[in-house]
């Protein structure tokens, strides 16, 4: 991604992202030892740095399973997706042109988890 924010300028840009989101999620089988699950809400990226010009909320959702939930630690494997984006100051070399790169950070994502 530093490609798109650094074409010419200074080599060690500050960036800072932290996600946050708020979600429902269906397990279907809750009494089951094997449960896959949906969720579905929208993400936001708390984002600064030397390049960043905003964030946009976006979608997310996800699908998963999660095994072994009559042990006291399970483990699961989720696919998500978010839509959500952080707007980049793009800077061309040799020029004072400026123009705007949406960027998705996560967009796809597969997790591992366990859970206590």
């Amino acid at each position: 991604m530093s490609y798109l924010l650094t074409a010419g300028t200074d080599d060690n840009p500050y960036f800072f992202s932290f996600p946050i989101n708020a979600n429902l999620g269906f397990t279907l089988f809750p009494n089951s030892s094997v449960a896959p699950y949906v969720r579905a809400g929208v993400m936001y990226h708390l984002a600064s740095g030397d390049y960043v010009d905003g964030a946009s909320p976006g979608v997310f959702g996800a699908v998963g399973i999660e095994f072994m939930r009559d042990r006291k630690v399970s483990l699961g494997i989720e696919v998500g997706y978010d839509a959500s984006e952080i707007d980049f100051q793009k800077h061309y070399r040799n020029s004072s042109r400026v123009t705007i790169e949406e960027i998705r950070p996560y967009e796809v994502m597969i997790s591992l988890f366990a859970a206590f």
